[in-house]
């Protein structure tokens, strides 16, 4: 039987915590990383898989 985490409190507040940081940090990291992926994914439609 699978135990319903979600319902729990802690769980929800570790999720809640975690995904606004995990967004920051993503958003920071993304800003540099995203758009070199960006690129590359542009420049692999356009030529190919590079």
């Amino acid at each position: 039987t699978r135990i319903d985490v979600e319902r729990m409190p802690f769980y929800r507040l570790g999720m809640e915590r975690g995904m606004e940081q995990g967004m920051e940090r993503g958003m920071a990291l993304g800003r540099g990383e995203g758009e070199i992926a960006l690129l590359m994914r542009l420049l692999g439609y356009k030529f190919g898989a590079l």
